[in-house]
């Protein structure tokens, strides 16, 4: 199920790169636990963040969640 999460991941990815603010989004994949997928999104601002409504991931949930087996958000914020 991770090849099928990374290939939805990477759709995904390449709409979030289209909105206002969003710099990066990379899909990785753990060499200790190939099973583990994240995807990473760099923000220009935490305004950004802010602004942005949801929706991108919405329209990809449906094909998404199926394919979870966890989820887990962080916030990381450049120093």
């Amino acid at each position: 199920m991770a090849d099928a999460y990374a290939e939805v991941s990477r759709r995904f990815g390449r709409e979030m790169e289209e909105l206002p603010g969003c710099r990066g989004f990379e899909v990785l994949r753990s060499d200790q636990e190939p099973e583990v997928v994240a995807n990473l999104i760099c923000w220009e601002s935490s305004e950004a963040v802010r602004a942005d409504d949801g929706s991108t991931f919405l329209r990809f949930k449906p094909e998404l969640k199926p394919l979870f087996v966890s989820n887990t958000t962080e916030t990381f914020e450049a120093l």
